[in-house]
């Protein structure tokens, strides 16, 4: 099982947009999750050994996308 992670900054429209974009394209048997996050709760995360470089994505409203 292959998984792809993207992080990006999508408002609600985008947001929703890329959701059914994926729904049209997927196969049965994949999953698309798409987590919106506030950046209070982006600012809590904690990460565990070797991930994206905060300092790239910092002070963005964030929407992840796996």
């Amino acid at each position: 099982m292959q998984k792809s992670p993207f992080l990006g900054d999508l408002n609600r429209n985008h947001s929703d947009s890329l959701a059914l974009e994926c729904e049209a394209v997927i196969e049965e048997s994949d999953s698309v999750y798409v987590f919106p996050m506030c950046e209070d709760c982006f600012d809590k995360i904690k990460l565990i050994g070797a991930g994206f470089d905060r300092e790239l994505v910092a002070g963005m409203m964030l929407t992840k996308v796996f």
